[in-house]
């Protein structure tokens, strides 16, 4: 496997032509916070159903996307690949455009019932906090009082559900694999998902309605791998863009160790393909499904 600071140079590489307009990149480091309260706050409160979130006024919505990298290769030299998705273009949203796989957000990825789910694997994600103490906050993860837990793990949870439902690709951890935060490979398969007439339906049941995701989750025992997704950077569409096209959106990138299976829904999405660096795209549309 390549260094983790030879995959970040291969990744910054390609991005750093197309998004030279992103806000400074947050430093990261995958940690929870200790079990003692945070803020002042019991753990009693912490865990309290907030209301109803107040609607935004801000002239955009916000959501996030994931950037899957993979390497191309066993032996050196080493090619990263990146998975894109050509959009259709009957797409509300850069219609006939190359982008990551992503969407906004939906009330479903800050839901309080993640927390009992979570908790299930002993993670409190009311506590938890993937930023080093000194890094950069990102203006996304700002005012997510009226969420019951931090808008680090609900944009996350929106990339990971986006992800699925375009791309068929379920970026989960299942809850018997106790300890793989720390020591399991990053595969994200499921046998109940080992075909494409298995994952479609549940691409269109979510697509209908998000919160058939959290109904996937738990149906699979598994949880949206959270600590798997590195925050990249934060943009925003600029303002020539009209209102309802714009997007506060934040990009994570997961690095797996082989090009996953996809299975793209047909109807947002045309078709994946994986970049390769040197300006060539490969198609992958169901790659690894019969």
């Amino acid at each position: 496997m390549l260094s983790f600071t030879l995959q970040m140079r291969h990744v910054h590489n390609f991005l750093q032509c197309a998004h030279a307009n992103f806000r400074r990149s947050s430093k990261f480091i995958c940690r929870f916070a200790s079990s003692s309260s945070t803020d002042g706050k019991s753990s009693s409160q912490n865990n309290q159903v907030p209301e109803e979130p107040r609607p935004s006024s801000k002239p955009w919505r916000e959501a996030a996307s994931t950037m899957i990298v993979a390497p191309l290769n066993n032996a050196p030299p080493l090619f990263l690949g990146y998975l894109v998705i050509k959009r259709s273009r009957t797409s509300r949203v850069m219609p006939g455009g190359i982008a990551f796989p992503g969407g906004a957000v939906d009330p479903i990825d800050y839901d309080a019932r993640w927390i009992d789910l979570y908790s299930e694997q002993g993670l409190d994600i009311t506590r938890a906090n993937l930023l080093a103490d000194d890094a950069h906050i990102p203006e996304i993860y700002m005012d997510d009082d009226s969420q019951p837990f931090p808008k680090q793990i609900s944009l996350r949870i929106t990339a990971i559900r986006e992800t699925f439902e375009e791309c068929g690709v379920l970026l989960c951890r299942p809850n018997s694999a106790v300890g793989y935060y720390h020591n399991n490979p990053k595969y994200y398969s499921f046998k109940e998902l080992d075909h494409r007439d298995k994952i479609r339906p549940w691409q269109r049941r979510i697509k209908e309605n998000p919160d058939e995701f959290f109904t996937l989750c738990q149906q699979l025992k598994c949880t949206p791998d959270v600590l798997g997704l590195f925050d990249w950077n934060n943009w925003l569409s600029p303002t020539i863009t009209p209102n309802r096209s714009r997007f506060d959106t934040i990009f994570y990138m997961v690095i797996v160790p082989h090009l996953l299976k996809v299975v793209t829904d047909k109807d947002e999405v045309r078709k994946a393909m994986v970049f390769t660096g040197l300006h060539i795209f490969i198609n992958i549309e169901d790659i690894g499904h019969n």
